[in-house]
């Protein structure tokens, strides 16, 4: 039996399998997944906000860490769980929402069609202006996401990542150089 924390949380994980199993044990045992999940976690800086997408490790790793609600800005597909990869991180926003650990927030990320990529960072700026986002995590959303955070005016990104050992939020600070 394969340790899930490391080859889950720990690394770049997208097998839909063990992501399956690992978000079964996650909610099995919130409580105690979050607890270990902080214990994995370093941390520049802690975000007050993020976005979600298809893989929940992000979700995790920074609900463990939050020092008060955490809003969470997520695609309709992984709100509404109505597309096959969007089934874990769907499963855990939906327990952790319940739960009160975050808030959720529905905005499309990604163009379309009859949506071009300008309409798809308005409406992810009205977003974030409106939930008042101080410091984003942008690991989990798509290109669009920076750029609507810089235009919304939020000097703090993040960056979530597993190195092997720890999960670490690398901090991005926008609009200053070195």
């Amino acid at each position: 039996m394969p340790d899930l924390w490391r080859e889950v949380f720990l690394s770049y994980q997208r097998d839909p399998r063990l992501l399956r199993e690992w978000a079964e044990e996650v909610a099995g045992d919130l409580d105690g997944a979050l607890r270990r999940a902080s214990s994995l976690v370093e941390a520049e800086e802690r975000p007050d906000s993020m976005t979600l997408g298809f893989g929940p490790q992000v979700l995790v790793a920074l609900a463990s860490i939050s020092e008060g609600g955490l809003r969470v800005i997520t695609s309709p597909e992984v709100y509404e769980g109505t597309v096959p990869p969007t089934e874990t991180s769907h499963r855990l926003l939906k327990l952790m929402e319940r739960e009160g650990l975050v808030a959720a927030e529905v905005a499309t990320m990604v163009p379309g069609p009859d949506l071009p990529p300008a309409d798809v960072v308005l409406e992810l700026e009205e977003v974030m202006s409106r939930i008042g986002a101080r410091v984003l995590d942008v690991s989990g959303g798509t290109q669009l996401v920076p750029i609507a955070a810089v235009r919304a005016g939020i000097e703090t990104l993040t960056y979530t990542y597993p190195h092997g050992d720890l999960v670490r939020v690398h901090t991005l600070r926008m609009g200053v150089r070195r």
